[in-house]
């Protein structure tokens, strides 16, 4: 999520940030030693949640050994399919230092945002600080291909008429989402 990035330090060169893959308890579950420090940040940051998207190069590049997701544009004919997984570090699971898996929850609501992105609503998926960046992903090709459609960007209050509300998680996504992730593999190739 671009919300996640240290803009104004990337701006200024003054920063790091450190991948470990399958992170658990301090390490990696690949061993001692798997995970790569970032050496460059693309994405916004600009508080909509539509297009709170970033992405990361890693100086090593681990997706080639350890795999990679695949990429999708969100389609409304999808509202209401309990096929969305998501996997994040929320604060309140061992103080973020193990993993949270969800699977089988649902968009309920895509609502358009600018500059190509979408805000995919869910009422039934359980997030928390900490699960921000966190894939919302399904699997393509019988359960082989897993694909990303949007990233955890924010909570939102739903207001329903005529006095009522409820709380939503927000992903952000859409075509911009998609231009953005294909630009990082066609300029920082894994």
């Amino acid at each position: 999520a671009g919300h996640m990035v240290p803009w104004k330090s990337v701006a200024a060169g003054s920063w790091w940030m450190r991948f470990v893959p399958a992170y658990f308890n301090g390490s990696s579950l690949h061993g001692v030693g798997v995970e790569s420090y970032v050496s460059d940040a693309r994405g916004y940051n600009t508080g909509d949640t539509g297009y709170d998207w970033a992405i990361l190069r890693l100086y090593e590049p681990l997706g080639k050994s350890l795999g990679y997701f695949g990429y999708n544009s969100y389609s409304d004919d999808w509202n209401d399919n309990p096929v969305w997984s998501n996997i994040g570090y929320p604060g309140d699971i061992d103080n973020a230092e193990e993993p949270a898996f969800q699977k089988g929850f649902t968009i309920n609501d895509p609502d358009g945002d600018d500059n190509g992105g979408k805000k995919l609503e869910t009422e039934n998926c359980d997030l928390n600080h900490g699960n921000s960046g966190g894939p919302c992903f399904a699997w393509w090709n019988n359960g082989t291909d897993p694909r990303i459609v949007g990233v955890v960007s924010a909570q939102e209050t739903e207001y329903k008429f005529p006095f009522s509300s409820r709380n939503d998680n927000v992903f952000a996504s859409g075509d911009g989402f998609v231009n953005l992730c294909a630009w990082g593999r066609s300029n920082w190739p894994a």
